[in-house]
């Protein structure tokens, strides 16, 4: 081929392209997507496979809970005391070497057994209870905890007297001493060098969205890479959406060719539940995984200035 009929070829399908890409994001393109209705009401979740675009099939890690399809949304109903419980599913591939958002619904159809009163529970003085989300690189592996994850947002009560240091190690955290004045309201895991694995008032941003029975909270989480994501949470009412770059829990980039993103929900309960009858519920439904906008506009950037070059070399 000629190299102006080259350049001209060039300009004119490149731009195409990226037109071509947008137009398919703006119109709803889905990388990834599970609304749950592809299931027989009430079947267990453990090795469902429907939705599209997911490169396994639904797991769970843990006992003294169970996960089933209901009315067309996922259902983890927590039915003994005490343990860790959490329902994942992997998704990996080229699509996910540029930035992409999550997104999903969930309800707290009930909270009264592990957040009764506070993370500790009413009969209980161990503030390490919470229920969460998180997406982690762990391969085929499952996990019921978010530690070496990318994003990780957890719901329950911080201890609220400040950070405790001692030996450098943070000792107010989830995992420690029981504060009934700390917000019962969602949080957000925010990498610092000191605090990297801890998840203690020092490496955690409260986002003032109050956990509450009955309510359902819409999440956006986008993944930017560099170790970095940005995250909105509404309840209906309020909503937490700050500019914020907030750091990745591992060091991991998340947008590496061999990262495997498998999504979790899940809860931690480290003591006794009061009333069996009120177990911890949640409910998840519309999970979707679309590219983030701020890659689209970089493909139509990349194009522009690519076939100005070329019409400038005519």
């Amino acid at each position: 081929m000629h190299s102006s009929a080259r350049a001209a070829f060039v300009i004119r399908v490149i731009p195409a392209l990226a037109a071509a890409f947008v137009a398919s994001s703006a119109s709803g393109q889905v990388l990834v997507s599970e609304d749950f209705n592809s299931y027989t009401d009430g079947s267990n979740i453990a090795g469902a496979n429907a939705g599209t675009g997911w490169s396994g099939a639904w797991g769970v890690v843990g006992t003294g809970a169970t996960a089933t399809v209901q009315s067309g949304a996922l259902v983890v109903d927590q039915t003994t005391a005490g343990g860790t419980y959490s329902v994942g599913r992997p998704f990996t591939g080229s699509n996910f070497t540029t930035p992409f958002t999550v997104s999903f619904t969930l309800t707290l159809n009930n909270i009264d057994s592990i957040l009764n009163g506070g993370f500790a529970g009413a009969n209980d003085t161990n503030a390490g209870d919470y229920v969460q989300v998180f997406e982690r690189n762990i391969g085929s592996t499952q996990s019921d905890f978010g530690a070496d994850g990318s994003f990780l947002i957890r719901g329950g009560r911080l201890n609220a007297n400040g950070n405790s240091i001692t030996n450098g190690t943070a000792t107010n955290s989830f995992q420690n001493a029981y504060d009934a004045s700390a917000p019962l309201n969602w949080y957000v895991f925010n990498y610092t060098p000191l605090f990297a694995n801890g998840f203690t008032d020092a490496d955690v941003v409260d986002t003032g969205i109050a956990l509450a029975a009955g309510t359902t909270y819409s999440f956006s989480i986008s993944v930017i890479g560099g170790g970095r994501f940005t995250l909105s949470i509404s309840d209906g009412v309020n909503t937490f959406a700050p500019s914020t770059e907030f750091g990745f829990r591992s060091a991991a980039t998340g947008l590496e060719p061999t990262f495997v993103h498998r999504l979790h929900y899940g809860y931690s309960d480290r003591g006794s539940i009061a009333n069996t009858t009120t177990d911890l519920v949640m409910t998840v439904d519309n999970v979707n995984v679309v590219p983030e906008p701020s890659a689209i506009l970089g493909l139509i950037g990349g194009a522009a200035v690519l076939g100005t070059l070329r019409r400038r070399r005519k």
